[in-house]
């Protein structure tokens, strides 16, 4: 018997019927985070423990921004990824994984092409006639110049193998002055999403785009901190809007998030009872096979552990129904619920005590530094 509780598929990836579906209250939280983007043109600071649903919140704020606002364009950004698209440090790839998910969105979702015809326009030659659309060449100039700068700096780089020390050394330098202007600066993002906006988006009927930065959360909190205090231009280029989903914020005392961040939104755990009982019963009537039903003390068990915490509470049923599975009860049990609470608390204890001596490794480095 296939336990409902365990993840299939890639988690950020959800259709508009199973967000539907899968829905537990949260239209307050919605409400005020899609007024704030719609109708006052904020931006958004999204923030909230790992796990409090911050992200399937994101995914229903792009369902109902594409439904309900025709001038508005969501494009979502994963972070969790964000070192790949530079080697320097997360802030300085921030602006260049915007402005690249942009262009391939526009290519893919608006025009209605092929990712592979996009990458396929970099080789051709800048001699060949081709009769193309306004759409279609300002995407090509925006992604070609990101895409090309970075295998200048690449191709600088990969040149060092092979030379004597001293050479290497110069070569070093060479490497950090291409590598370097290779980053997208506060205005050049300005200057390419109003590009893109107006030779794209406007041709479509729309006319603002709304950036949903999902996973902040899952890279370091100093990083996080450097994104947001770093990129203050870029928060505040005209006709771009930021929802940016971020950990816990121990920024509450920084004087620039209030100017750039007109809305900020903490979100919780379910309030209430009964919306931990609806959210462990859509995962088990959106299964395909039978499964076992728990004993009503289960929920009870569960919210006075989590209060009503999304992911933890699912985390405890997993376990709970893997456990009683395997003892060949026809139903999830209340001992193994509390087997399972037991299990989640020592790896959050060492997951905290983790995260602590990072930030207090990066205080100490920063300290030194000054």
């Amino acid at each position: 018997m296939a336990n409902p509780f365990h993840i299939r598929g890639d988690r950020y990836e959800c259709d508009r019927r199973a967000l539907s579906n899968m829905r537990v209250d949260r239209e307050e939280d919605l409400a005020v985070i899609h007024s704030a983007i719609a109708q006052r043109g904020h931006n958004v600071l999204l923030y909230g423990t790992r796990g409090v649903g911050k992200s399937f919140l994101l995914g229903l704020l792009e369902m109902e921004l594409a439904q309900s606002s025709a001038t508005i364009y969501p494009c979502r950004v994963n972070l969790a990824s964000l070192r790949s698209y530079a080697h320097a440090d997360n802030a300085s790839a921030f602006s260049r994984a915007v402005l690249l998910q942009f262009c391939k969105t526009l290519w893919t979702d608006v025009l209605g092409k092929s990712y592979l015809d996009l990458r396929d326009r970099l080789n051709e030659s800048r001699h060949e006639i081709h009769l193309r659309g306004k759409d279609e060449t300002t995407i090509e100039r925006v992604y070609g110049h990101l895409m090309l700068l970075d295998q200048a700096a690449r191709n600088a780089e990969w040149t060092t193998a092979g030379f004597s020390v001293g050479v290497r050394g110069e070569k070093k330098e060479e490497i950090s002055r291409e590598a370097h202007h290779s980053q997208v600066l506060p205005f050049e993002f300005a200057e390419f999403s109003q590009e893109l906006i107006e030779n794209v988006l406007a041709a479509h009927g729309m006319n603002r785009l709304v950036v949903l930065c999902d996973e902040a959360n899952l890279i370091p909190i100093f990083d996080q901190e450097e994104i947001l205090s770093q990129c203050l231009e870029v928060f505040s280029s005209k006709r771009v809007q930021f929802v940016f989903v971020a950990g816990l914020a121990p920024w509450d005392d920084k004087v620039y998030l209030p100017s750039c961040f007109e809305t900020r939104r903490e979100l919780k755990g379910f309030q209430k009872k009964q919306y931990v009982e609806q959210l462990v019963r859509n995962v088990l009537d959106a299964s395909d096979e039978p499964c076992l039903d728990f004993d009503p003390q289960c929920l009870d068990v569960v919210f006075e552990s989590y209060h009503g915490h999304p992911r933890q509470t699912l985390d405890a049923c997993c376990i709970a129904y893997d456990y009683s599975a395997e003892a060949g009860a026809n139903m999830v049990t209340p001992q193994s619920i509390m087997r399972a609470c037991r299990e989640i608390d020592e790896y959050h204890i060492s997951y905290t005590e983790a995260m602590r001596r990072e930030r207090d490794g990066y205080r100490d480095a920063d300290r030194q530094s000054q």
